[in-house]
């Protein structure tokens, strides 16, 4: 289910991760860049560096922990879509 641009090849879907627990973030960011079709394209542990790094990298998906140190999970997820 990969959109393949003009040239057929099909791009990897982009995955954003957001933790507050490194080991979890790690553990995620390996299961997924296992994946051949999915690239975790950055990782944050609150909703700062989320908001920052989603912007630099433009995933596709967001992997977000419901329960961050600062706010919720979806508070960011409300800042995110508005």
């Amino acid at each position: 289910m990969n959109r393949k641009p003009s040239n057929g090849v099909a791009r990897k879907r982009r995955v954003f991760i957001v933790d507050d627990h490194p080991l979890v973030r790690d553990g995620l960011a390996y299961l997924i860049n296992q994946q051949g079709d999915l690239l975790v394209c950055g990782e944050a542990e609150d909703s700062a560096g989320a908001i920052a790094g989603m912007e630099a990298c433009k995933p596709d998906v967001a992997l977000i922990d419901i329960s961050l140190k600062n706010e919720s999970g979806l508070e960011l997820v409300k800042t995110l879509q508005a």
